[in-house]
Formats: C-alpha cells, sequence, structure tokens
C-alpha cells in the first residue's frame, strides 16, 4: 500500500461515523491556520 493510500484510509476511519468528532468537524479553512503555524505554510498555495 503506497504512504497516499494508507493516509487516505487513516483520514477516511478519522472522519466515519464512528471516528473521531474533532476530524469530522475539519474543513480545509478550519485546518490551514494550524498548518500554518505549524511552518506547512505552503498548503496556502494548494488551497488558492
Amino acid at each position: 500500500m503506497t504512504e497516499i493510500k494508507r493516509l487516505k484510509e487513516i483520514v477516511q476511519i478519522l472522519r466515519s461515523e464512528n471516528g473521531c468528532p474533532w476530524d469530522r468537524e475539519q474543513t480545509h479553512a478550519s485546518l490551514k491556520p494550524e498548518c500554518d503555524k505549524t511552518g506547512v505554510g505552503s498548503l496556502s498555495y494548494f488551497l488558492h
């Protein structure tokens, strides 16, 4: 299994009905500030 495929699988589990409530609430907009704070500012490039 490729790393990106595994990541997608994990996200799908976290966002599922039985997954994590916090993860289900997140959107690109809600995650962007946290990613920018951690030095992943290039995320802005992909969201615009």
